[in-house]
């Protein structure tokens, strides 16, 4: 599962709630499954 933000993106392996660059993203199981991509407005 990738998280993108304007900052960068962060690859994650694990369902769970995540804080990158000072905004949080909850990570679901399936996303992580199926190779999910959340993205988070800069």
């Amino acid at each position: 599962m990738m998280y993108t933000s304007g900052d960068g993106s962060v690859t994650v392996g694990y369902p769970g709630t995540y804080r990158v660059g000072g905004q949080t993203v909850k990570v679901s199981e399936s996303a992580v499954e199926n190779g999910g991509n959340v993205s988070v407005g800069a």
